[in-house]
């Protein structure tokens, strides 16, 4: 995906997030590019390493 196909479709998600509820209108939404050629396995090992586990309550509105 193209940078600014990515930048329209974060803001398009943000949007919808934001009618439902679940986002302020206003909120950043985190969004990594890489590049056609970067190793997918390396990139989700790094993401699921550094990511911050729920709290039980977040946890249960999402079973």
């Amino acid at each position: 995906m193209a940078p600014a196909a990515a930048v329209l479709f974060a803001n398009a998600l943000n949007a919808l997030l934001a009618e439902q509820g679940t986002f302020a209108a206003n909120m950043d939404m985190p969004c990594q590019l890489v590049t056609a050629d970067a190793d997918a396995g390396e990139i989700s090992l790094a993401e699921n390493v550094v990511r911050v586990a729920l709290q039980s309550a977040d946890q249960s509105k999402f079973v």
